[in-house]
C-alpha cells in the first residue's frame, strides 16, 4: 500500500498517544498505514503488541483464531 505525506503525522500521533518506544514504533506505521487504506484486522501472532490500537478501529487477530 502506498505512504502518502499524511501518514507522518498520523504515525506521530499514535506514537505519542500511546507511549509507543523502540520497535513497537514499526507495528505503529502498520496500523496508520492500515488506518488510511480501511484495514481493519491485522493477522498476527503477536496480538498483546496491536491491543492498544482497538480504540483506533484495528482488531489483531492470532492465525490459530482465524
Amino acid at each position: 500500500m502506498p505512504d502518502s505525506p499524511e501518514m507522518y503525522s498520523e504515525w506521530r500521533r499514535l506514537v505519542v498517544k500511546h507511549k509507543v518506544l523502540g520497535t513497537k514504533v514499526h507495528d505503529a506505521r502498520l496500523v496508520v498505514s492500515m488506518i488510511s487504506h480501511n484495514v481493519e484486522r491485522i493477522l498476527t501472532f503477536n496480538t498483546a503488541d496491536f491491543i492498544r490500537y482497538a480504540l483506533e478501529g484495528i482488531t489483531a487477530v492470532h492465525p490459530a483464531a482465524a
